[in-house]
């Protein structure tokens, strides 16, 4: 999924972004940022910012990812 290098490049971590700015930044269809963002979600890649509009996201901070990654121990 190249799109999401060019997505993270364009977009600071912080940076509240939806499926216009992703058509924007691709150069793509709103149905197509549409399904890009739907796979970000799925991957839990996104979550959702409340008070900011409808569809409005920002990227995973990587201290959510290890503090809700569940790492088996081996022997």
């Amino acid at each position: 999924m190249t799109e999401v290098g060019g997505i993270t490049n364009a977009i600071d971590t912080n940076q509240v972004f939806g499926a216009p700015e992703v058509k924007t930044i691709l150069g793509c269809t709103k149905t197509v940022s549409k399904d890009i963002m739907r796979n970000l979600r799925d991957m839990n890649i996104v979550v959702e910012v409340k008070g900011k509009g409808k569809g409005k996201y920002r990227f995973v901070y990587e201290s959510e990812i290890k503090n809700n990654c569940k790492v088996s121990k081996q022997k």
